[in-house]
């Protein structure tokens, strides 16, 4: 999890395709929501080339926004905490997962060392 500075650090840093589509996703959503230091971000497949990128976004109000840009289209999703029906946690050095489960059937599953190359971990 990053907060919204850290990952524009990282998106500045590495100027690449995923960094222009972190930076256009972010702007997309700063139209619709404040993103302050206390917004919590997940992205979800960075610098994992074989997966598209998503913005798992954690607002303050109780949001949860999943955030994608395919072929210059952004697509924003968003679920709320009351929907949420479990959540599983596990912590390990390399087997940490965050799972949401949903009222409608919906499960996230973040995991960190899958979801990400070594470099970036």
């Amino acid at each position: 999890m990053l907060t919204i500075q850290k990952l524009k650090e990282i998106s500045f840093r590495y100027l690449d395709q995923q960094a222009i589509e972190i930076t256009y996703m972010l702007n997309e959503v700063s139209q619709l929501i404040v993103l302050t230091e206390s917004t919590i971000i997940y992205p979800k497949n960075l610098y994992h080339n074989k997966e598209q990128l998503e913005l798992y976004i954690f607002y303050e109000q109780g949001q949860i926004l999943k955030v994608t840009h395919v072929q210059e289209v952004t697509k924003i999703e968003t679920m709320f905490k009351h929907q949420l029906t479990n959540i599983t946690y596990e912590s390990g050095l390399e087997t940490g997962m965050l799972e949401l489960s949903f009222v409608d059937g919906r499960v996230i599953k973040l995991t960190p060392h899958v979801e990400t190359n070594h470099i970036y971990r």
